[in-house]
């Protein structure tokens, strides 16, 4: 849901955050049309929804900052099951483009700032501007390569799953320029287990044993980061 939007402002970060793995560049004109119609909501607070599964698909929407989950409800039992966490960059919203709404429903973990890019405009546009078009459907792509990696991860371990995480979380911010030393995961300990599928108890006994892991993980990342930018 689109409620009390602003206009995205100079500099907008279609260019830094929407699209930001692909080759393709749009000319400055066709970027002011995309900006055009990008909206900033006001920041989620924590708890908030950004959609709810079986919602219509209104918009896909980029974190600008903070962390929201997604979730399902199971049928019957009510539970709930995490699907995903989402952080910086990554866009949510691209599952609901098949049947046009929502498949999970989306939650702020810490207060979350969040750019909307309707989707009707986007598919108007996207027809007018072939380059645009082509970066959705890699969007779409890097979508599913990310589903295929989780799907192969839960077979993993625990311990393997939870350093693939820190270790996608940690290149993240990397990739925008942020400082790899300081990592925030506001994620409780019930959304751990719940996500990971494994019992507290066991996990807990691996996080404090796992700082040396994540220094060697901290330095390996920002080393391939300085060779990327040299």
């Amino acid at each position: 849901m689109i409620i009390n939007c602003q206009p995205c402002i100079q500099p907008c970060i279609a260019s830094q955050l929407c699209f930001p793995y692909f080759p393709f560049k749009l000319s400055s004109y066709d970027l002011t049309k995309l900006e055009n119609i990008i909206v900033r909501n006001p920041p989620l607070q924590k708890g908030e929804l950004l959609f709810q599964c079986g919602d219509r698909l209104t918009a896909l929407y980029v974190i600008r900052s903070g962390v929201i989950k997604s979730y399902k409800v199971t049928s019957g039992s009510g539970k709930k099951q995490i699907t995903a966490f989402y952080s910086m960059g990554d866009v949510l919203g691209l599952d609901a483009i098949n049947n046009l709404c929502y498949s999970t429903s989306t939650k702020a973990l810490d207060t979350s700032m969040v750019c909307a890019i309707p989707f009707e405009p986007l598919e108007r546009l996207s027809n007018q501007i072939p380059s645009l078009r082509r970066q959705l459907l890699q969007l779409m792509s890097r979508h599913i390569q990310d589903v295929q990696e989780n799907l192969s991860i839960v077979k993993k371990s625990a311990k393997a799953r939870l350093a693939a995480f820190i270790y996608k979380s940690i290149s993240n911010r990397c990739r925008y320029g942020f400082s790899p030393s300081i990592l925030h995961l506001p994620m409780s300990r019930t959304d751990i287990s719940n996500f990971w599928g494994y019992r507290w108890r066991p996990l807990a006994g691996f996080l404090t044993t796992c700082n040396d892991v994540v220094s060697l993980l901290l330095r390996v990342v920002t080393l391939l980061f300085m060779i990327t930018i040299n």
